[in-house]
């Protein structure tokens, strides 16, 4: 490629590149703010040392990286810092993997492309191929775990989900749908179930293919339409889109083949240590989360160590992205049988606290929620508290939590904590919890949340921070439906 050409692509690339960097930076700062803020209101306006550490340190490294100071070292840092603030604030997600994957490729780009001129467009190509195999295998192992779950495996996964209250935007049409038109529905959601599982395992070797990678435009653009509107799941569209961005759109500049990520004496001695790290990385992460080879892997660090070598392995390479996602399964499909409401209550008038509905759906808890987040504007109460409760944990603790700190109460009492003092309230202050399921309805064997929700009991919860010296709310009363 003449020198001149490559001039234009990389600054072409570099525009590119700095907008996705600050937009990727801005939206990880707006969801670290919201969530120290909820952890900070839900826990009686306290903090344990460490995190007010990690918290200021979350920021800081964020604004580093947004303006370019030492960016190939501070876009490493802040996976590390981010990584460990998710795990003390309990609000690990994909989208901590996708942000994770999206600082290694920022790293290497300034530091290969920007700070080194030396390189050709060969290598940008690597990057970028790199990036996207590190995505992939996020799918890769997804669907992989996808295979020995019964939802996947009839074909019902992806009906049940557009048809959830808690995790489906228009879960009413749906199951209108799946109501009236029984075959139409099953048939065409076994087609998106089936559909994406084949995608899931094919998104790597697509992308060395010309049209494969057509396919893969077109594949993006349904995820995010699916992820982004149908579904709520917080800022996961919103990093697939910069990573879509990152690796569609551009120009091409060689074409992809397996061959070219094969370490070569062209390829610089620098470049070659990090794609021979990464296959490290890769390798070793697939080894220890694929279920084929977990037994074997259990025997084998069991022998040379008595201690979970494979449990601290898999923590560090978390750390760079490399989990297994168990998600969209059977604890996610088959969570939301049971839900609780929450009302303030002024003179026995009940005013609703937005964190559920009697439908069991998820809301934005001010209403106000411009980048379509719908976590009831955090992180923390979303993957922390409700999540937590749909699922069956009724409280997050030591013993069920990834995180090291022991959270006060349970969700419910850490949400009326929360509205508490994010209402600037004083005086005694009782909330009324309803409490509500709704069982799968099986039906020659097809499960539906076609079923009537059942009000199974209220309790009345008094909250004061003043006249009684209660920083947390206590049961006063259980009222039966």
């Amino acid at each position: 490629m003449p020198i001149f050409s490559y001039f234009r692509l990389v600054m072409a690339e570099h525009r590119k590149v700095e907008i996705v960097t600050r937009l990727l930076m801005a939206l990880e700062f707006v969801r670290v703010c919201q969530v120290v803020f909820a952890y900070y209101l839900s826990n009686a306006k306290s903090m344990a040392p460490e995190q007010w550490i990690y918290a200021c340190a979350a920021v800081f490294i964020l604004a580093l990286v947004s303006f370019n100071i030492k960016r190939p070292l501070t876009a490493v840092l802040s996976l590390i810092i981010i990584y460990k603030f998710d795990f003390i604030f309990n609000c690990n997600s994909i989208s901590t993997a996708l942000f994770s994957f999206l600082c290694l490729f920022i790293a290497a780009y300034n530091y290969f492309i920007i700070n080194d001129k030396k390189h050709t467009a060969r290598t940008l190509e690597i990057l970028y191929a790199l990036l996207w195999m590190a995505y992939g295998y996020i799918n890769f192992s997804s669907a992989w775990n996808h295979l020995s779950d019964p939802y996947w495996e009839n074909g019902y996964a992806m009906e049940l989900f557009f048809s959830h209250s808690y995790y489906g935007n228009f879960y009413n049409f749906f199951r209108q749908f799946q109501q009236h038109q029984p075959y139409a529905s099953h048939i065409l959601f076994k087609c998106v179930t089936y559909s994406v599982l084949i995608s899931q395992f094919l998104l790597i070797p697509l992308y060395y293919i010309k049209w494969g990678r057509l396919a893969l435009r077109i594949w993006a653009i349904v995820l995010l339409i699916t992820i982004g509107i149908f579904l709520k799941i917080s800022l996961l569209p919103h990093f697939s889109a910069l990573l879509f961005i990152l690796i569609f759109w551009r120009k091409e500049t060689n074409t992809i083949t397996f061959n070219l990520l094969i370490p070569t004496a062209t390829v610089i001695a620098q470049l070659r240590k990090i794609m021979f790290l990464f296959y490290g990385f890769f390798g070793l992460s697939l080894c220890l989360h694929t279920p084929v080879l977990n037994k074997a892997s259990d025997l084998f660090f069991w022998t040379i160590r008595e201690w979970d070598t494979k449990h601290w392995m898999n923590k560090k390479l978390a750390m760079l992205g490399f989990h297994k996602p168990d998600v969209f399964n059977t604890n996610h499909v088959e969570g939301g049988q049971r839900w609780f409401v929450i009302y303030r209550l002024d003179n026995n008038h009940k005013q609703l606290v937005r964190f559920f509905d009697v439908h069991g759906a998820r809301l934005t808890y001010s209403g106000f929620d411009p980048l379509g987040l719908q976590n009831h504007g955090s992180d923390y109460l979303y993957f922390g508290n409700t999540v937590q409760y749909v699922l069956g944990n009724d409280s997050v603790s030591y013993e069920n939590s990834a995180t090291p700190y022991r959270f006060k109460g349970n969700a419910i009492t850490r949400l009326i904590t929360f509205d508490f003092y994010r209402k600037s309230l004083t005086g005694p202050t009782r909330y009324a919890v309803d409490f509500y399921e709704r069982p799968f309805k099986t039906e020659n064997g097809k499960p539906s949340w076609n079923t009537k929700a059942s009000k199974v009991g209220t309790h009345i919860y008094l909250m004061n921070n003043k006249s009684q010296k209660i920083d947390y709310p206590i049961l006063e009363s259980k009222v039966n439906p």
